[in-house]
């Protein structure tokens, strides 16, 4: 099943006590930021799989507050909210996998800085990281 029609899924779900067992799964009390979490998982993965650049994406809707922590500035839209979303999903699922995906974006950006310190200060300056 497509990751888009997973999110659909969840939302269509006719009793909201599923919506919550799912939700408590990833230790988030409220199903409507596991909404939040999932559906600006599924943007990301819609931005990337349509060759989308994503330092300078934006959501078309602020990301809830939860278990992330606190998202400051204009992080509730950037890369770095996405980045906090998607690390924290993915703990919930496998810690190797978190530390597998943070190395694979310091390698990236290291790559970025060797090659134009331009393109990487302002990648930073627009991504908030």
């Amino acid at each position: 099943m497509m990751f888009g029609k997973v999110v659909y899924l969840y939302k269509d779900l006719i009793w909201n006590d599923d919506q919550r067992l799912i939700s408590k799964r990833f230790n988030i009390n409220q199903a409507s930021t596991f909404l939040s979490y999932i559906d600006t998982a599924r943007m990301v993965r819609n931005a990337c799989a349509h060759g989308l650049v994503l330092f300078d994406y934006r959501l078309p809707m602020a990301i809830s507050k939860g278990p992330i922590g606190a998202l400051v500035g204009d992080e509730r839209h950037n890369l770095s909210g996405m980045l906090k979303v998607i690390t924290y999903l993915l703990s919930q699922v496998s810690e190797n996998r978190v530390v597998d995906m943070q190395r694979e974006i310091e390698h990236a950006k290291q790559i970025l800085q060797e090659k134009s310190l331009f393109a990487y200060r302002k990648m930073q300056k627009i991504a908030g990281f």
